[in-house]
């Protein structure tokens, strides 16, 4: 009776304000969502008069541990509100409702997204009163994302009467889908000063293994037109943490470039799946970043298959136009060809890589004179403030006397470099002159 009566009263108050925000968002033609009419549905659920027990289950570990027969408002109550849509979206399930036959699959899958975000506010809302009672029922980010995921490949994988295109397709959905992702539930404020290089914990193999099943799923259920839609590839940003194992990211970029390459998203658009850091953003920082940038990518594998991926795809990842994904590899490139605990041989091979096989030029000089070093004064972490990045990355002047150079120390570091790796750097040392980094052969020391 209390789900009932909670379902009932979170239709009435959210009904208006869910309007509101998306009809900010949306064209005008877009039809706006009418929770209300969902009522007998959601009750009939809550009522198991509905046929709940003969669903397939898409995603057994997902959906077995949130449908117990034995505890329904925990299925309810918590940020698992999308896999409610998975119910009413298998075939004859709305038929079986001839009262309402008006209500569209779609209507109940934008629905049971809207009343996630709202169920998620007002119980984070209350947690301040309540915390003992609430702490079970409010999922830790990366959970919440992860049934978001298995429900939008859910909701896109059954057979309908009339087909249910991507709901990325649908604007107000996806508003709804990036609201339910930016939320989050109340945390300690994060220290003052940023962390150079935070000790991030890896997840276990078998999280791995089910994120990237929860991948290629998600290349299955969707066309490749969705591809090019911001909000949907604004959710496959996760899958890029650092927290995830080296042989996941090796398997995104060498099997899924493809996918990757498009990814338009900006720096103010990425979200953090980790609870230590995501209430943490100050305006003008990007605290939510850090789990993308730390730990340092220091295998050679993965560090040459960045290096090959940036340079084949130079042309359109650019700061303009690939803002997140642009940062991600330069920041992991840069930082390890400047590491001077590094193999140099190495650290020559990837730089060899970029100057060899990259047309653009923005990248390399970005990839030479990025500064991942963290402000004394903690103003900007990582120095990643958006407006300036790209700036700093501005045509060095290729007449101007070394010794007023401002990438001084880092030519005497290449010039270092060049000097303990032995080989014929001709090429690599011309293609620096065009850049505007001179160093001239004669200057360099043979290795014994």
């Amino acid at each position: 009776m209390i789900v009932r009566d909670l379902l009932a009263e979170t239709l009435k108050r959210c009904q208006s304000k869910v309007n509101a925000e998306c009809q900010a968002a949306i064209k005008p033609s877009t039809q706006l969502i009418e929770l209300s009419r969902l009522l007998p549905i959601f009750s009939d659920y809550i009522d198991q008069s509905a046929p709940s027990t003969q669903i397939s289950d898409p995603s057994p570990r997902q959906l077995q541990n949130q449908m117990s027969q034995n505890d329904k408002p925990a299925f309810l109550l918590p940020s698992t509100w999308p896999l409610l849509a998975i119910a009413f979206l298998k075939p004859g399930h709305l038929a079986a409702t001839p009262t309402i036959p008006e209500i569209k699959s779609s209507d109940v899958v934008r629905a049971s997204f809207a009343m996630t975000i709202v169920v998620q506010s007002l119980l984070s809302g209350m947690q301040g009163r309540f915390e003992s009672i609430l702490q079970t029922l409010l999922l830790d980010r990366c959970s919440i994302w992860k049934n978001v995921m298995t429900a939008i490949i859910a909701t896109t994988s059954q057979t309908y009467e009339e087909s249910l295109e991507s709901i990325f397709e649908d604007e107000a959905c996806a508003q709804l889908v990036i609201r339910l992702m930016d939320f989050s539930c109340p945390h300690p404020p994060h220290l003052s000063h940023p962390k150079s290089r935070p000790e991030v914990p890896k997840v276990q193999e078998s999280e791995d293994g089910e994120l990237y099943m929860i991948f290629t799923d998600i290349l299955a259920a969707f066309d490749w037109g969705s591809f090019g839609n911001h909000s949907f590839m604004r959710i496959l940003v996760p899958f890029l943490s650092m927290k995830r194992g080296r042989e996941f990211r090796g398997k995104l970029f060498s099997d899924h470039g493809d996918i990757l390459k498009k990814m338009r998203v900006g720096l103010e658009d990425v979200f953090s799946v980790d609870d230590d850091v995501c209430e943490a953003k100050v305006k003008g920082d990007y605290w939510q970043l850090e789990e993308y940038l730390y730990p340092l990518e220091d295998n050679a594998q993965m560090l040459h298959l960045f290096a090959e991926f940036l340079s084949t795809h130079s042309a359109s990842i650019t700061p303009q136009e690939r803002p997140f994904l642009f940062l991600y590899l330069i920041h992991h490139l840069s930082s390890q060809i400047w590491n001077a605990d590094l193999d140099d041989r190495l650290r020559m091979d990837l730089l060899k890589v970029i100057l060899s096989k990259t047309k653009d030029k923005q990248t390399c000089r970005a990839l030479l004179a990025y500064d991942c070093a963290a402000p004394s004064d903690g103003s900007s972490p990582w120095a990643l403030q958006s407006a300036s990045f790209v700036a700093r990355q501005s045509d060095p002047d290729p007449i101007a006397p070394l010794q007023n150079s401002p990438h001084l120390p880092k030519l005497l570091e290449l010039q270092k470099l060049f000097s303990r790796v032995p080989g014929n750097h001709h090429s690599s040392l011309a293609r620096l002159a065009e850049l505007g980094w001179l160093i001239h052969p004669d200057s360099l020391e043979t290795p014994p």
